[in-house]
């Protein structure tokens, strides 16, 4: 029995990734390394409030990347001397109104 041929092609080209991976190769070509963090957790009073959070301590949407850059930095700062991270990713304003965000962070 001999498998079928099938031709993998993109349903559309969508904007927002195209431009997320030229930022992400950007960055590399830099010699920044990405993080991922979390889109919830502990964050200050500004940030959305989670009516029905599945723990207390992840109770609150990020409104911006910055603090999962600092805590990167610091879990890592012991480790390495120099870091350099960016971060690609949605940040929420409201219930519902949220945005893609980039950032970057360096520690030498």
């Amino acid at each position: 029995a001999v498998a079928p041929t099938v031709s993998i092609v993109p349903i559309h080209n969508d904007p927002i990734i195209t431009f997320r991976e030229k930022v992400k190769r950007a960055f590399v070509s830099a010699g920044f390394d990405e993080i991922m963090s979390y889109s919830f957790g502990n964050y200050d009073e500004t940030a959305l409030k989670i009516a029905n959070p599945i723990n207390q301590d992840k109770e609150r949407m990020r409104n911006n990347l910055i603090q999962g850059l600092r805590e990167a930095i610091e879990k890592n700062k012991k480790i390495f001397d120099d870091i350099k991270i960016f971060e690609f990713g949605k940040i929420f304003e409201s219930y519902n109104k949220e945005h893609w965000a980039v950032a970057a962070a360096v520690k030498n």
